[in-house]
């Protein structure tokens, strides 16, 4: 590829936004929602596909990792607060639209009761009449069941607190409450003083399971409180003039509470910590009595490629194309160091002319660690994320055994697209090359794996091995291009496009 033309660009984009005085309120970029969706999985490479080492042994490790951070399981307590779906009497609003956003009450009501211990002792049934103003507001008709002052109390409170879309005409809508105290008993004590999840930010997940059916809908209704969090987000900007992209990693608990928020991509960690406390309260409509992953990716400004701030939690390793060191221990030249500990989230950072090597070296020494983060240093702003480092949890054995695996092969001066068939499919390979000093074969080389992926199943990830002899100059501008052509989830590691040990005994 034409040296530095794509690293250029990139670099420019990390410093877009940070030139000039703050500007005045009024001049201020708002936050956008751009949107919500349920969480995607950290990138995964199948051992029964290309090589990439160091395999290790994630398969057991991960299935202990989901178990131990909680999984998806569904809670067996019955919901304290339950609305059925609201009845339409007249007017233009729908049922299903009605139901859903008068959802959000419930869980207002439940932290309402539960401040009140003696304010519910009995199960009960409401019936309410409302009328739903021209601009949204809510107005209680009658309440029917025997609330007594304090049930009535939080009920009143919570609907007087809830908006609706404005309809341009009155609607009449009658709904049912059931309400039960057993619902309102205190979490057990291990989950009870279970601290807020407080992990450094990644673009993915931290399960490893595959979302639930509920999860999308679990996302539109955290997309719309977002919505009305739009004050308190411009707030986080009123000290600080980056535009950029943010990604908002949100997990609900059964009750739709906010139980862990990472935030990211700004690279300003006085900001991402605003936006997550701005959140931290949040309670959505659940449509189910499950937990949730979700992301959100939010914008000030022009969106930019994702940025990281080191200092945020992560535990930094420098590749330098020199030397590699962390906390002040430097990697002999020579010869392999001890992985360090697990249980963090490393920040391999990297300049243009690291090689190869020198990142395998890094992302070696950081293998056994939670997730791996690879940015690349920018002569002005926060480094640059270009994609997630193999890990001991990247490789989990026949993941998708139906599925073709891919890996592309960056090299000195060709890339190299490996395809792999599964066993169930015959094992077959093949490869082809495309040369780094020509940008428009690479992304030809990317367009034609990613219309194969169409026709056919593919593995999720697109596994992308660095050869030694490499810079990170051209991964860089390979992963712009795989990017461009749909290639999100990307694991960045070593290896060829030879086949592994046990299939070449077959």
């Amino acid at each position: 590829m034409r040296r530095g033309r794509c690293l250029a660009l990139v670099l420019l984009a990390a410093c877009a936004g940070r030139e000039g005085p703050i500007a005045a309120p009024s001049a201020r970029a708002r936050v956008h929602v751009v949107g919500c969706a349920p969480a995607a999985r950290p990138p995964l490479i199948s051992s029964a596909g290309l090589d990439v080492d160091p395999l290790g042994t994630a398969r057991e490790l991960a299935r202990f990792r989901v178990r131990a951070r909680g999984g998806h399981e569904p809670s067996t307590r019955a919901p304290a607060v339950e609305l059925e779906p609201v009845v339409v009497i007249n007017g233009s609003l729908d049922s299903a639209t009605v139901t859903r956003e008068l959802r959000s009450i419930a869980p207002a009501i439940e932290r309402c009761l539960a401040r009140q211990s003696d304010a519910l002792r009995a199960a009960l049934t409401l019936t309410m009449s409302l009328v739903v103003e021209p601009d949204g507001v809510l107005m209680v008709e009658r309440l029917a069941g025997g609330a007594g002052p304090q049930v009535w109390q939080c009920v009143q409170n919570a609907i007087s607190a809830q908006r609706l879309p404005a309809a341009g005409a009155a609607t009449r809508i009658s709904l049912r409450l059931k309400l039960d105290p057993v619902g309102l008993a205190p979490a057990p004590a291990a989950q009870a003083t279970e601290p807020r999840r407080t992990e450094p930010w990644t673009p993915y997940a931290i399960e490893l399971a595959e979302p639930l059916d509920s999860a999308p809908q679990f996302a539109r209704n955290l997309e719309a409180a977002l919505r009305r969090k739009a004050g308190a987000l411009d707030a986080c900007f009123s000290h600080s003039n980056a535009t950029g992209s943010l990604r908002a990693m949100i997990e609900l608990d059964t009750h739709g509470r906010v139980a862990g928020a990472r935030i990211g991509g700004l690279g300003e960690r006085a900001v991402e910590s605003c936006v997550r406390d701005a959140i931290a309260e949040l309670v959505v409509a659940t449509p189910s009595a499950d937990t949730a992953e979700l992301a959100c990716d939010l914008s000030h400004g022009d969106a930019s490629p994702w940025r990281v701030a080191p200092e945020a939690g992560y535990q930094v390793i420098d590749a330098a194309p020199t030397a590699i060191t962390y906390g002040g221990t430097t990697l002999a030249p020579d010869g392999d160091a001890e992985p360090l500990s697990g249980g963090a989230t490393y920040l391999v950072l990297v300049d243009p002319s690291t090689s190869g090597a020198q990142l395998d070296r890094a992302l070696t020494w950081a293998h056994d660690g939670d997730a791996t983060l690879v940015a690349l240093r920018t002569p002005a702003g926060p480094p640059v994320v270009i994609g997630v480092g193999r890990s001991i949890y990247s490789v989990v054995d026949d993941d998708e055994p139906e599925a073709t695996s891919l890996t592309i092969v960056v090299g000195r001066s060709e890339l190299t697209a490996c395809e792999r068939t599964p066993r169930a499919r015959g094992v077959t390979s093949a490869t082809s090359d495309a040369a780094l000093s020509d940008p428009r074969a690479v992304s030809a080389l990317l367009g034609e794996l990613a219309a194969r992926c169409r026709e056919t199943s593919c593995t999720g990830t697109l596994g992308v091995a660095v050869d030694k002899a490499a810079v990170v100059r051209d991964l860089v501008e390979v992963l712009s291009a795989a990017r461009i052509h749909g290639f999100d989830r990307v694991m960045i590691g070593s290896g060829s496009c030879t086949a592994t040990r046990e299939d070449e005994e077959l």
